[in-house]
């Protein structure tokens, strides 16, 4: 029952969704209203913690993206409803443009001029056992992430 809730609210898929693109924000304001419904079939009360949102520029234009952490997506009644096992939707909003990974944990690193999106990923990804983790690193580059894993869909 708690898995089929995460991947409708990385996609935010919503049928009265509107033809125009929309911006993080706009996005993030919906993906909390499906949250909010999904907790409430449960008879649980939705909260969203510090931490599930972080703004900072990843791509270099001065302009901040959104990054939406779902760890931090809560429902008082039913634990990691938005989480399939324990990796969560980890979404960049970049303008209208999503990228959408399933992480662990995560965190910006310096390196140089870049600004390099570390993610720690369960270890089937990486062909490895499920206990094991194992990490990915992606940079925006030309309008688009680039990392030596494949980029999510």
């Amino acid at each position: 029952m708690c898995l089929a809730a995460a991947p409708a609210l990385a996609q935010a898929s919503d049928p009265a969704a509107p033809a125009e693109p929309l911006t993080g924000p706009e996005k993030l304001a919906r993906q909390q209203k499906i949250a909010a419904a999904e907790c409430a079939r449960y008879d649980g009360v939705f909260s969203l913690a510090p931490g599930a949102v972080t703004e900072i520029d990843l791509t270099g234009d001065r302009e901040p993206e959104m990054i939406v952490d779902f760890r931090f997506f809560s429902c008082s009644t039913v634990h990691q409803l938005y989480c399939a096992t324990d990796a969560c939707p980890l979404q960049v909003h970049e303008g209208v443009a999503t990228t959408t990974w399933r992480a662990l944990d995560w965190r910006l690193v310096e390196w140089g001029p870049d600004r390099v999106l570390m993610m720690m990923r369960e270890g089937d990804i990486c062909g490895a056992a499920t206990p094991e983790v194992c990490y990915e690193a992606a940079i925006w580059r030309n309008g688009r992430f680039l990392t030596a894993g494949p980029i999510p869909q």
